[in-house]
C-alpha cells in the first residue's frame, strides 16, 4: 500500500471523527408545563367577579394533589381587581394594565386545596367578568 493511499485513509478517519463530535447534545428540559400521567395540565376558569367589599367572589378551589399555577388573567375592562388566595390578598391591579391583560411570566401558585378569589369590577354594585388559566405541576 502507498503512503498516499494510508495518508487518504487517515484524512477520512479524521475528517468523519470531527463530524460526529460536532453534533450537539439532546437535553429533555422542559420549556413549559409538565404533562404527567397521561393528563393536559392546562385549565381554565371564567366566572364573575362582584365589587363587594364583604365578601370575595370565589374564582376556583385546587381540589387535586397537584399545584395550579396562574399564567394569565383576562378582566373586563381596566377597573381595579383585588386577587387572593385563602382570603390573603395577593395581587392588586389598580388598572394600571391595558385592556385587562394580566399575563405572569412567574405565576401564581395556588396549593392543593387552596381557594382563589376575586374583588373588584366599578363601583359597588358592579359585577364584572375575569378569565383566568393556567397549568398543574409537580
Amino acid at each position: 500500500m502507498d503512503y498516499r493511499n494510508i495518508l487518504a485513509f487517515a484524512a477520512v478517519i479524521f475528517a468523519a471523527g470531527y463530524f460526529v463530535r460536532s453534533f450537539q447534545s439532546a437535553y429533555a428540559f422542559p420549556q413549559g408545563p409538565n404533562v404527567s400521567l397521561g393528563s393536559n395540565p392546562i385549565e381554565h376558569f371564567f366566572r364573575v367577579c362582584t365589587n363587594n367589599t364583604n365578601s370575595n367572589s370565589l374564582i376556583f378551589t385546587n381540589t387535586t394533589s397537584q399545584t395550579f399555577i396562574i399564567t394569565d388573567i383576562q378582566t373586563q375592562g381596566t377597573y381595579t381587581y383585588q386577587f387572593f388566595i385563602d382570603g390573603a390578598l395577593t395581587l392588586r391591579t389598580d388598572g394600571y394594565y391595558e385592556e385587562g391583560s394580566l399575563q405572569l411570566l412567574s405565576g401564581i401558585k395556588i396549593n392543593p386545596n387552596e381557594s382563589f378569589q376575586c374583588q373588584g369590577g366599578g363601583s359597588s354594585s358592579s359585577s364584572r367578568s375575569v378569565f383566568i388559566s393556567g397549568y398543574y405541576t409537580h
